[in-house]
Parts: structure tokens; C-alpha cells; sequence
């Protein structure tokens, strides 16, 4: 090739340089206008679209007992009366999920025939327990004996095993 050609190619191929350059530039800025634009875009639609809050709100539960007042439970501190009552229907509903269990319907029967009373874990349970061993001492005994059942035992370790159980008995032996 001729001087004059290499020349004119070396300015060509420079020239080509140069513009691919400029172009590369250009579709960088483009590229950088368009992500500003979708996140102004975003932020926009972001501000024009309040989310609402999510409030919580107390629960009350009505609970009835036997002698006709009513007990809501919340977060406030109950009277002694009321914390008391409220345990003794606690430990009521719990013993109730039991009520058609063998092992505990066979102790609740010897129970009966040796105090000559109905005598249930509700009523050991609670503030009569200390009275009640005292006046029939074989309580204990039939304790004793319906603890070799292993159905009885199941029983018995599944209801003291329940946290709301455990919290009662100890409000009302309080």
C-alpha cells in the first residue's frame, strides 16, 4: 500500500475510534437518564399510594361462671376473688376435657366409696386439698394405688403438664 493510503486508513480507523467513542458515551448517559426516570417513577408512585396502618386492637373474651358475673380476660390485674374464681373455672375446664377417661372415672369411683362423698382433682386441687386429706386420710392411699395404672398416670401427667393447670392450682393454694 501507498503512503497517502496507510494515511488516510490510520486517520479512517481514528476517526472510527473516536466516533465509536461518542456513541458509547451517549448510550452510557441514555442509559443513566432511563434508570433516574424509572426511579423517580418509583418513588413517585411509592408517595402517591400511602400504605395503611395495621393496628391492633385488644381482644376480650366473655367468660361466664356458675354464679352468673361475668370475667373478661385482658391485660389488667384481676381482684383476688376474681384471679381465684377465674382459676377454679380454669382448672374446671381443663379436668372437663377428661371427663370420659376410664383410669380417672375408676379413681373419681373409689373416691366415692371411701369418703362417701364426690370428691374430683378440682376439689385436690384447689384450697380444700390441705382439709380434705386431712379428714379422709385415704385419699392418699387410693392415690397411691391408681398411681400403678399407667393409664391413671398418663392421665394425671398429661393435666399437670398444661401450663394454665400448673398456674391455677398455685393461684388458689395461694
Amino acid at each position: 500500500m501507498s503512503k497517502p493510503g496507510r494515511f488516510y486508513t490510520v486517520i479512517v480507523i481514528g476517526l472510527l475510534l473516536i466516533a465509536g467513542g461518542r456513541a458509547y458515551r451517549e448510550h452510557k448517559q441514555q442509559l443513566l437518564l432511563r434508570q433516574t426516570e424509572l426511579e423517580e417513577e418509583t418513588a413517585s408512585r411509592l408517595v402517591r399510594k400511602p400504605v395503611a396502618p395495621v393496628m391492633q386492637l385488644p381482644v376480650f373474651e366473655r367468660f361466664a361462671n356458675q354464679a352468673g358475673t361475668e370475667i373478661y380476660l385482658q391485660d389488667v390485674q384481676l381482684t383476688p376473688a376474681l384471679s381465684k374464681e377465674q382459676a377454679r373455672q380454669t382448672i374446671s375446664s381443663i379436668l372437663d376435657d377428661y371427663r370420659e377417661n376410664e383410669a380417672l372415672q375408676s379413681f373419681y369411683k373409689d373416691l366415692q366409696k371411701s369418703t362417701g362423698q364426690s370428691i374430683t382433682l378440682a376439689d385436690l386441687s384447689g384450697a380444700k386439698m390441705n382439709r380434705l386429706l386431712q379428714q379422709y386420710p385415704q385419699i392418699q392411699q387410693i392415690i397411691e394405688y391408681h398411681s400403678q395404672n399407667p393409664a391413671f398416670s398418663t392421665v394425671l401427667q398429661e393435666i399437670f403438664s398444661n401450663p394454665q393447670f400448673v398456674y391455677s392450682v398455685s393461684v388458689l393454694q395461694q
